[in-house]
């Protein structure tokens, strides 16, 4: 067996039971199960596309299976459908998908262009009305450069400075980008680059990565949630607004005054100006003191 092929089948079936956790983890972590369902379901996404990339061409690779497309119209046509429906739902998904992952308001004109574009490619490549290099230069040149427009614009617009999505969005415009010019034959890509690029598993690493650190977000927030339940501090005597509460539950649980930000989606500096506030009103310097007020259940 090829190596590049071996490589590609650990790396799928490993990002399959990496999301599986993750899935697993974030329905035990309540505290960031619903906001992360449209990531989960953005991350489902696109290892479904990959996979069944990848199968389809391993498996347009073996005799038998192109014999058994040409005698059955029937066959032949659902993998194509299905195949279309799932990479042109990618498109659609992501114009709504991302923006809900981040917190912003979805970017209503664009997203718009995004679903008729998508609509009206499908419907002309279905039909077989234009020729497939039509197509492709149309997904090219006004349906991706759309979708990663929005993908930046919501990263802009976010509060949320939290280093999974920075590192998933970041890395999945140029892992996209260059698994295009592997595959898509109206890009001018020298022969050599194209056959390293088709054997580098670009998307499934990133898809790899991102999930490991969701699963250890969700288990962070798991402990958070057990050790909470264990013991928290009873700051009732003090006169500490909501937000001074919340501060105080995360600094003692452990949280870093950086977490707290990304935690609460605000910024550094209000974090430190909150916690130097709260430890002028209980009267401390450090967080440990802070053990002080423990209340165990």
């Amino acid at each position: 067996m090829d190596w590049s092929l071996f490589a590609t089948i650990i790396l799928n079936s490993l990002a399959a039971a990496l999301i599986l956790l993750a899935l697993v983890t974030g329905r035990l972590a309540a505290c960031s199960a619903s906001r992360d369902r449209p990531l989960f379901v953005f991350l489902g996404l696109l290892l479904a596309n990959h996979v069944t990339g990848f199968l389809v061409s391993v498996a347009s690779a073996q005799t038998g299976f192109n014999e058994a497309l040409a005698i059955s119209r029937t066959a032949s046509v659902s993998l194509g459908l299905c195949i279309l429906v799932l990479q042109y739902g990618i498109f659609v998904s992501t114009a709504y998908l991302v923006p809900c992952i981040l917190g912003v308001s979805p970017i209503g004109p664009l997203s718009l262009v995004v679903y008729i574009l998508s609509g009206v490619l499908l419907t002309l490549r279905l039909l077989g009305i234009v020729p497939l290099s039509g197509i492709l230069l149309g997904e090219t040149v006004f349906i991706l450069p759309l979708v990663y427009v929005i993908w930046i614009a919501s990263l802009v617009r976010s509060n949320k400075k939290d280093r999974l999505f920075f590192f998933l969005f970041i890395t999945l415009i140029p892992s996209g980008l260059l698994e295009r010019a592997a595959v898509d034959p109206l890009w001018p890509t020298p022969v050599e680059v194209r056959n390293i690029l088709s054997k580098l598993p670009l998307t499934i690493t990133v898809i790899i990565i991102s999930t490991l650190m969701l699963i250890r977000r969700n288990i962070r927030c798991i402990n958070g949630s057990k050790s909470q339940n264990q013991c928290s501090p009873d700051l009732s005597a003090f006169s500490l607004s909501p937000r001074e509460m919340e501060i105080a539950t995360l600094l003692f649980k452990g949280y870093a005054n950086k977490e707290i930000a990304q935690e609460l989606s605000i910024s550094y500096g209000t974090v430190k100006n909150y916690v130097h506030s709260l430890y002028s009103k209980l009267g401390i310097r450090t967080r440990f003191e802070l053990r002080k007020f423990t209340v165990r259940s």
